[in-house]
C-alpha cells in the first residue's frame, strides 16, 4: 500500500455527487487528506486546455485527480487505481475483483442513462420511461448483486469496495429514487452513511447542495 501525500481533485461545481463523489469518499474513508479545486462551467471553457496535452489527459474531462504532480483522468480507472494503490476497496481474489469491476460497469451504465435522460433531457416521455422502466431494471440487478453475500451490507459482505460507494452516490443523485423498494441497496445506503470516516464529507456535501439550492 502506498498512501498518496499530495492529492488534488479537479471537479465540477454541479451540486451532485456525480463522477467525483465516490472518489472523495474513497480518500476520506482511507484517511487520505485531499484538496478540491471546484471548476464552474464557464471557467472550464477557459482552463480545459490545461488538461488536454498529450502528456497529461488528452481527452480533457472532469473529474481529474492530481497525485504528486501527475494527472489521472477517467472516473472508473481513477477509482480502480486508488483501490490498488491504497490496498483497499477491491476484491482480494481474482473472482471478487471481477465481480467488483463488473458491478461498477453496470452502475456506470445506470449513471450515464440517468444523466442523459433526466439531467440533460427535457422530454417528459423520455424521463418517464427512465423512471418507470430503465432505472428499476438497474436497481433490481444491483439489489440482486448486493444480496449474494449475506455476511454484510456491501458487495463483498463486510468489505467496502469502490463500487459500493459508486452505487451509493448514484442512488443519491437519482431524483425520486425509492431506495426502500430495494432492501439490499437500502442496507448499503444505511451502512455507508453510518461510517464515521465519511461524516465530514457527507455533511460538507449536504451544505454545498443546500447552498446551491438557495441560490437558484
Amino acid at each position: 500500500m502506498t498512501v498518496p501525500k499530495d492529492v488534488l481533485i479537479y471537479m465540477s461545481s454541479y451540486p451532485a455527487h456525480g463522477r467525483y463523489g465516490a472518489i472523495c469518499m474513497m480518500l476520506a474513508d482511507a484517511g487520505v487528506p485531499y484538496k478540491q479545486r471546484i471548476i464552474t462551467h464557464p471557467e472550464w471553457a477557459q482552463v480545459k486546455s490545461e488538461f488536454t496535452t498529450p502528456d497529461r489527459t488528452p481527452y480533457g474531462a472532469l473529474p481529474t485527480l492530481k497525485i504528486d504532480g501527475k494527472l489521472y483522468s477517467q472516473f472508473l480507472p481513477i477509482m480502480r487505481y486508488l483501490a490498488r494503490r491504497l490496498g483497499h476497496f477491491d476484491g482480494k481474489s481474482i473472482e471478487d475483483a471481477f465481480l467488483v469491476d463488473a458491478v461498477a460497469d453496470l452502475t456506470i451504465d445506470w449513471f450515464n442513462e440517468l444523466v442523459r435522460d433526466l439531467y440533460l433531457n427535457k422530454d417528459p416521455a423520455v424521463q418517464e420511461k427512465f423512471i418507470n422502466e430503465l432505472q428499476p431494471r438497474y436497481a433490481s440487478a444491483l439489489d440482486s448483486y448486493l444480496g449474494q453475500d449475506t455476511s454484510g451490507p456491501y458487495l463483498l459482505g463486510e468489505v467496502l469496495t469502490y463500487t459500493d460507494l459508486f452505487i451509493y452516490t448514484t442512488t443519491q443523485d437519482s431524483p425520486g429514487f425509492l431506495v426502500d423498494k430495494y432492501p439490499n441497496i437500502s442496507a448499503l445506503v444505511q451502512a455507508v452513511e453510518s461510517r464515521s470516516s465519511l461524516t465530514d464529507y457527507l455533511a460538507e456535501f449536504k451544505r454545498r447542495k443546500e447552498q446551491s439550492s438557495a441560490t437558484h
